[in-house]
């Protein structure tokens, strides 16, 4: 009886020992393909940035060159804007026109002199007949009967500013849409006035909506020709740039006011700032120069207990006066344009130059 006993239970010794066996060898090879797992998502980011051509093609063909190109957020429907004031939106991969839309123009003969795009695919058109309007490009999947996946675009116009009667022609125009509570324009005129433009959006408890529009010139601008202009995201603090290397700023979160928050000398040897663009978040100031510099700059706590812009990260230099500055809209990254066609992708956090 014990005999078979002993026998019962070296048997079971062994099973569980051949269990906890290969239990461990399996919880080893599984550490083992977690190591190699987060090996292989990570050495990627010590290798340099690559690129490839995933397609080439012939744009859809217009009188002029197009004044803005792009594509979706899903990669796969690209567009370009005509000085006519049509989007054009064709396949990514084969150059396949999908439609074209054409926008409503503020007059008959009114073409788009200027485009100015950000970030969510938002653009500010400056039209030939003073009008500004804000416009934004909004895609979505759509999925048919058979759960096949095709992508809409639609056109959607957040603001338009009428033209100012009797003024001089509009040089420079930057306008952003601050949400559901109305859009905010800054127009610089050829005889350099700088004048501001809010429009309010009140509801009334009955939900009634009306527009209440403030407008004032800005004072007490540099003397120095007024070179590049932005606004942040929501319009409430103005960035200006002249032509002798300054950076002035303003705050127009009142509806009516503008506050100056101080101005700085960029560059001593007076060279032009060329480009201005804010990234994610609306703190760093991307700054282009007229001898290919760029780099992003933050307002930083002065002795006196004001903020004062900054140089902080130094970028790769252009060859050529930066004419651009792109932001992406999902980090810290932006790509600069020069005059001689030459693109430039960085990273500001670090510093990194990328293609």
């Amino acid at each position: 009886m014990d005999h078979l006993l002993i026998r019962k239970v070296r048997r079971r010794d062994r099973i569980a020992r051949w269990i906890i066996t290969f239990g461990g060898i399996l919880i080893v090879i599984s550490v083992l393909g977690i190591l190699l797992l987060i090996a292989e998502v990570a050495l990627p980011l010590f290798a340099p940035a690559t690129q490839q051509v995933v397609a080439r093609f012939r744009a859809p063909s217009t009188a002029q060159p197009a004044l803005a190109v792009g594509v979706d957020e899903y990669l796969e429907t690209a567009y370009t804007l005509s000085p006519e004031g049509v989007f054009t939106f064709f396949d990514a991969h084969d150059g396949r026109t999908l439609r074209s839309e054409a926008l409503a123009r503020p007059a008959p003969a009114a073409r788009v002199v200027a485009a100015e795009g950000t970030a969510r695919l938002r653009y500010t058109l400056l039209w030939s007949d003073g009008t500004v309007t804000l416009e934004r490009l909004v895609f979505r999947p759509v999925f048919d009967a058979d759960s096949r996946r095709t992508i809409a675009s639609t056109l959607e116009r957040s603001a338009r500013f009428a033209p100012e009667p009797g003024a001089a022609p509009t040089r420079l125009a930057v306008a952003r849409a601050a949400g559901d509570e109305g859009a905010v324009l800054a127009r610089l005129t050829a005889d350099g006035r700088l004048r501001v433009t809010r429009q309010v959006v009140a509801t009334s408890l009955l939900g009634e909506s009306t527009t209440e529009t403030h407008t004032l010139d800005v004072a007490d601008l540099p003397d120095a020709p007024l070179s590049a202009m932005t606004l942040d995201s929501a319009g409430d603090t103005l960035y200006l740039g002249t032509a002798d290397g300054r950076l002035a700023r303003w705050d127009l979160r009142e509806p009516g006011e503008a506050r100056r928050l101080g101005q700085v000398q960029a560059f001593a040897d007076g060279r032009a700032v060329t480009a201005l663009t804010l990234l994610l978040g609306d703190i760093s100031l991307a700054v282009g120069d007229e001898r290919g510099g760029h780099a992003t700059w933050f307002p930083v706590p002065a002795e006196d207990g004001t903020k004062r812009l900054r140089r902080i990260h130094p970028l790769q230099p252009h060859q050529a006066p930066v004419t651009r500055i792109l932001a992406t809209a999902n980090n810290k990254a932006l790509l600069s344009v020069s005059a001689d066609g030459r693109l430039l992708y960085d990273y500001t956090t670090n510093q990194r130059h990328l293609l």
